[in-house]
Formats: C-alpha cells, structure tokens, sequence
C-alpha cells in the first residue's frame, strides 16, 4: 500500500490556521486588558469587573471553536471565519481590526483543507448554531439598558450601560453552548451510524 504524502497547501493552510488561533488569544487578552484599565474606576468599583471577564471570554471563543474545526471539521472553521469579520467592528474605534487576518486564514483553510469521507451532513448547521450562540453571547450584554450612578468623596457620575453579573453569567452560558456543539460536531471521516 503507497504511503499517503501530506500535500504542501494542507501543510500550508495548517500553519496559518494556527497563526490565526494566536492572534485571536492575543485580541481577547488585550480586550480584557483595555476594558479593565480602561474603565473608570469608579465606575469599575460600583460594577465589578463583569465587563472585563466577558469581553475577553467572548473574544478568545472563536479561537476555541477554530481549534475544534482544525480536528476535521472544516465548516466549524467556515463558521468561525464569517463569525470573526462582524467581531472586527466590537470597538468603535480599528482596535479589532486584527480580527480581519485570522477570519481570513480561516476561511482559506476551510477552502483547500482536503476532506475525508464520510462527510457528515449534519457537520454545517451544528457549525452555524454553535456561531450563532456566539452572537447571543455578545448581544446578551447589551440585552437592555443598565443605568448606573456612582458617587465618591469628590465626585459623582453615571453611566448609560454597564456590564452587570447576570449579562455576564447569561453571555457565558451560551458561551459554553457554543463550545459543547461545536465539540459535539461530528468531524470528517467519522462514521454517525453506529453497529448493533
């Protein structure tokens, strides 16, 4: 039997992939670092630092998702890719912009990955369910206006929105959802039919 040769794209398209992973670790933690000093700590101490763990969660998830589509699930990472390119506008200002490269190195993985048989068909909207959590994780810390005044020995102020523990915990739940399907994806080559 002829020894199987990786193919240089594959080898290629492996290592950007992996690039790609690294910059969006590297997004979510100076997420969470400009959201904490970046805060008013004022306002920091009458919120908590719910905001600080939550962007930095939300941000670094695409990662753990990409990760699990590099285990054969090419349209995890499809997902993925499109789920990165509306992250880049989280900001008001080009700080995720960076999102752009890995999105991009995503999707081209994706695309030349070679794929093995049998091809789960249930492998596409486990992958866009599991974004899809995502996205509800994001909009659910701005799900409703949380108006916040804070008062200190010399100053007071107040704050139109403000990331409380229960946006947080909820965001985090669909967090975990999104990770469990897309884990719970069956990969290429993996047979769904089980013996007797």
């Amino acid at each position: 039997m002829a020894e199987r040769t990786i193919a240089p794209g594959k080898r290629l398209g492996h290592r950007g992939a992996v690039v790609g992973l690294v910059i969006v670790f590297a997004m979510a933690v100076v997420g969470g670092l400009i959201h904490y000093y970046g805060s008013y700590p004022p306002e920091r101490a009458a919120t908590g630092n719910w905001g600080s763990l939550a962007f930095p969660l939300i941000l670094a998830t695409p990662a753990v998702l990409a990760l699990l589509g590099l285990q054969h699930r090419p349209w995890l990472l499809t997902a993925t890719g499109l789920l990165l390119l509306p992250m880049c506008f989280l900001s008001f200002s080009f700080l995720f912009f960076p999102l752009l490269f890995p999105a991009i190195l995503f999707l081209t993985d994706a695309i030349t990955r070679p794929r093995s048989e049998p091809r789960p068909r249930a492998q596409c909207p486990a992958a866009f369910l599991s974004a899809g959590f995502v996205i509800a994780a994001v909009l659910s810390l701005w799900a409703h206006q949380d108006p916040l005044t804070w008062h200190t020995a010399t100053q007071s102020g107040s704050v139109s929105d403000v990331v409380t523990m229960q946006e947080t915990l909820t965001s985090l739940g669909f967090l975990v959802a999104a990770i469990t399907v897309a884990a719970l994806t069956p990969r290429d080559g993996q047979s769904t039919k089980y013996a007797a």
